[in-house]
């Protein structure tokens, strides 16, 4: 993990993944270089290259879905031109066992780091993608995207 992030940053991260009890949290940059995670596994690199990759169509994500440990979530929602971009989606439906990711981008221009910068999260019931999401984007126009 990368030294180049302040201990506010950390701080509302690990505060994000405790209060809204999110599965996970990992933020990366577009070199792929894992800046913070709270997963108790490590995503490999492979996805981290998908998650910085899936901005790039929304059609091609959205028939790929994402992919976070193995486990693959369908696309239902894909704000790339948003600030910041935003895609999110689940697994297994409407089922108790479901689970949400959501993955999030600040572009370098207008990032408060200097580079591009992604957070994937996933999430379970009693969570839901408006709560996990909707925080997770805040946490970033708070921390990581210039005023």
């Amino acid at each position: 993990m990368s030294d180049s992030l302040s201990s506010e940053i950390v701080k509302a991260l690990q505060d994000f993944a405790k209060e809204y009890q999110v599965t996970g949290v990992a933020l990366f940059d577009d070199s792929v270089d894992l800046l913070f995670s709270t997963y108790e596994y490590k995503i490999q690199i492979e996805e981290l290259k998908a998650f910085a990759n899936a901005f790039s169509s929304e059609e091609d994500t959205f028939a790929s879905g994402l992919m976070l440990n193995g486990v693959l979530y369908d696309v239902h929602r894909f704000y790339a031109n948003e600030k910041p971009g935003l895609i999110y989606g689940r697994r297994e439906g409407d089922k108790p066992t479901t689970e949400g990711v959501g993955l999030i981008r600040v572009l370098q221009g207008d990032c408060t780091l200097g580079k591009t910068i992604y957070a994937v999260c996933s999430y379970k019931l009693p969570c839901l993608s408006t709560r996990a999401i909707t925080n997770l984007r805040n946490l970033f126009r708070e921390h990581l995207l210039k005023k």
